[in-house]
């Protein structure tokens, strides 16, 4: 099965990214992976960041991205993943990309 990446921050310009390939996947049959980066702040990378801190940054980009997820599946009647990287947005996508070249379209 064919899969669209798509990258999103959530953000108003990630979601008109999202909405395209979401058109896009229904139109040619394609599943649709969501792909997030949560990054720490500079200033948080740098002190003493608490792990329950992490963890709660970690949960709240999941929980984004599940809503999402269930808001696609429902609008446009097709397979949504998603994928959850940390810190480096590129590297992320490109190590997913190397590990899942086989279903990427």
């Amino acid at each position: 099965m064919k899969a669209i990446l798509v990258a999103t921050d959530h953000s108003v310009v990630a979601a008109n990214a999202v909405n395209y390939a979401a058109h896009l996947a229904k139109d040619i049959s394609a599943n649709l992976v969501l792909f997030n980066v949560f990054k720490l702040s500079v200033h948080a990378n740098n002190s003493l960041v608490s792990a329950t801190s992490m963890q709660n940054l970690k949960e709240k980009s999941e929980n984004q991205l599940i809503e999402l997820k269930a808001k696609i599946e429902t609008a446009f009647q097709i397979d949504v993943t998603w994928e959850l990287g940390k810190d480096d947005t590129i590297e992320g996508l490109q190590t997913y990309m190397s590990e899942k070249e086989q279903i990427l379209w």
